[in-house]
């Protein structure tokens, strides 16, 4: 980054930030000047804020008090109620509002439902009162205004009085949402009729800082100045790191002689040539009157072979070198006249980002001895790779296998935390512990390209419960299964020995492997999963079997799997194999370690069955009794 780039960035910086405050307090201004005016509606004028004020609809909006004692005359008086509905139609909350309703016809006042009521009572007459009160919640000696009592209040109003009706905080009537409206009400007693359109609300808005198009704006004025800023940073780090970097290799360039025969620094911009160490016949020949095109030309004219000549000239070519200079350093080699296979290379000096190329280091370098190696390397290497690229898929399908034990351990911790019962949370946390065990063992497990190349694999002899193992692989597999809306069949010989001898890890992956494979290819239907024993000599002769309601394998693949199945160097098939493929790969592999095999019936349309046989050692001849999983 030049240093009048930075200067130009940092001044766009602090207008941008002026421009921010100004917008700032534009807005704070702006929002306090919108928040203190106060808006008028008169009668029932119509707008995004109106009011209508008007008699209840419905059949007990109305009612008759006969032979009401009135200052001495007994008069019939009508009741009405009276609702008034505030409308907001507009983007912005309202935020204070009160009504002044104006008495045109003798009346009586009785109720407000919600908000406060101030009665101007008697309005220009030696006798006027003034009082508010809460209709609702009143007691007779606090009243000063002149009043009528048979039970219910009646406050009389005359032509000229008005009430002046304010929102009640409590019943949250004070703020009025946007795009919302709110209804309050009276109740009003009279002789003839009465006329309440003569009405006047004011009100005021409420705008906070983070509302109006200002706003906005002003957010987009801040992440602009954000991102110039961290691009200022970065482009500040990057040059400084660079003007490091271009300072430490100008002074190793003296060191690089031990490698390079020919070193020069080509200045692109004034088209000369600096040597720095070259070969004492090429230097003799060397045109200095012609600029560093013409010089690299007539290099490459007198040092590479006939074959290589257009390939030597085209790479040492300066016109198109920024186009070609992608990276830092490019490379060519070729046989030359004077020294054999030779390897020359294009250094980039004082690279700025986004500009083009300024200096470049030219080196050539005698490499007949790397050559004769590089045969050997590159085939060692292609060995290598190929066998990395082998790791890298088994262990990426390995993750993908012990993926599910996973999930389903955090669902079950997700259901202990969402439980409050203390049997509840208990049992889940014994479900809890066994998946933890089953994930153990997968993990302990995991079976790396390593160890099932070299046969590093070895089968444990301990002791373990048949019933226990069982019943581990149940609960893992059965949540699946009831997710999927799968039956989910279990089937195990009654009375089998429960104590045996043998790797109850190793063969309860095989059998998650199956069982897992089983649901992942039957959508509707069943899984069942059997397990049934023959004892003899202190042996036992188990057969396990997972069959499922799915699809089935077809012919092809079938043919696919029963060859990988029978082929004892199926290894060498890893790095062909696909994720789907990897879990059966693996049941086949320890089968073959444990001296079993996997066995495969399937048809298309009905189903698959996968089963196997391993001979364990039995401890003790006591039962794991009837099953219970």
């Amino acid at each position: 980054m030049k240093k009048e780039h930075g200067e130009k960035t940092k001044k766009v910086l602090a207008l941008i930030a002026v421009i921010i405050i100004a917008g700032i307090v534009g807005q704070a201004v702006s929002n306090i000047d919108f928040n203190s005016k106060i808006y008028t509606i008169k009668g029932a004028e119509e707008g995004e804020v109106c009011f209508h004020l008007g008699n209840r609809q419905d059949n007990t909006s109305s009612w008759v008090k006969r032979d009401f004692d009135c200052y001495g005359k007994i008069v019939d008086l009508s009741a009405r109620t009276i609702d008034g509905t505030f409308y907001n139609k507009t983007p912005y909350e309202v935020e204070t509002w009160k009504m002044r309703l104006n008495i045109k016809d003798d009346c009586f006042i009785n109720n407000a439902w919600c908000g406060i009521v101030e009665i101007h009572q008697f309005v220009g007459t030696d006798k006027e009162a003034v009082q508010k009160i809460d209709l609702r919640d009143y007691k007779i000696k606090d009243i000063k205004l002149e009043y009528l009592n048979d039970g219910d209040l009646l406050i009389p109003l005359t032509k000229g009085d008005y009430i002046i009706y304010y929102p009640s905080e409590k019943d949250r009537e004070l703020n009025i949402g946007a795009h919302s409206e709110l209804t309050m009400g009276m109740i009003l007693y009279f002789l003839d009729d009465i006329d309440i359109s003569d009405f006047e609300i004011n009100y005021k808005f409420h705008r906070s800082f983070t509302e109006g198009v200002g706003f906005y704006g002003l957010a987009v004025m801040v992440g602009l100045w954000i991102m110039i800023f961290m691009g200022y940073i970065v482009a500040t780090i990057s040059y400084k790191s660079a003007y490091k970097a271009m300072e430490e290799r100008k002074s190793g360039l003296s060191y690089m002689s031990v490698i390079y025969s020919i070193i020069y620094i080509i200045d692109l911009v004034n088209d000369e040539i600096i040597v720095i160490n070259s070969d004492p016949d090429s230097e003799m020949l060397r045109p200095k009157e012609l600029g560093a095109s013409e010089q690299m030309k007539n290099l490459f004219e007198w040092d590479a072979t006939e074959s290589y000549l257009q390939t030597a000239t085209e790479f040492g070519d300066l016109s198109t070198l920024n186009e070609r200079m992608e990276k830092d350093s490019i490379v060519c080699e070729y046989i030359s006249k004077h020294y054999g296979w030779v390897q020359c290379r294009f250094f980039a000096m004082d690279r700025i980002e986004g500009e083009p190329l300024r200096k470049v280091v030219f080196a050539i370098q005698v490499v007949n001895d790397e050559r004769r190696e590089l045969s050997a390397i590159q085939e060692n290497v292609s060995k290598v790779e190929a066998e990395n690229r082998a790791k890298g898929a088994f262990l990426s399908n390995i993750s993908y296998e012990i993926r599910n034990p996973l999930k389903s351990i955090m669902e079950l911790d997700e259901k202990i935390l969402a439980e409050s019962g203390e049997t509840t949370i208990k049992s889940y946390a014994r479900e809890i512990d066994n998946l933890g065990r089953i994930v153990l063992s997968l993990i302990d497990g995991v079976l790396n390209s390593d160890s099932l190349e070299d046969g590093k694999i070895t089968i444990k002899r301990e002791k373990y419960s048949l019933k226990k193992m069982l019943k581990d692989v149940y609960t893992f597999t059965s949540g699946v299964m009831q997710e999927k809306g799968l039956s989910y069949v279990v089937d195990v010989s009654q009375n089998l020995p429960d104590m045996l001898i043998g790797d109850e890890g190793r063969i309860k992956q095989i059998l998650l492997a199956l069982i897992n494979n089983a649901s992942k290819y039957t959508k509707q239907g069943f899984v069942k999963f059997s397990v049934y024993g023959k004892s003899s000599e202190k042996k036992i002769h188990l057969l396990f079997s997972v069959k499922d309601s799915g699809g089935g394998i077809d012919d092809a693949k079938k043919e696919r799997l029963i060859k990988q199945i029978s082929d004892q160097g199926a290894r060498r098939q890893l790095k062909d194999l696909t994720k789907d493929d990897l879990g059966l790969y693996l049941v086949i592999r320890l089968l073959e370690i444990m001296g079993s095999k996997l066995n495969l019936i399937s048809s298309v349309g009905e189903g698959s069955e996968f089963y196997f046989e391993l001979i364990q050692e039995v401890v003790d001849d006591n039962s794991m009794g009837e099953k219970n999983l």
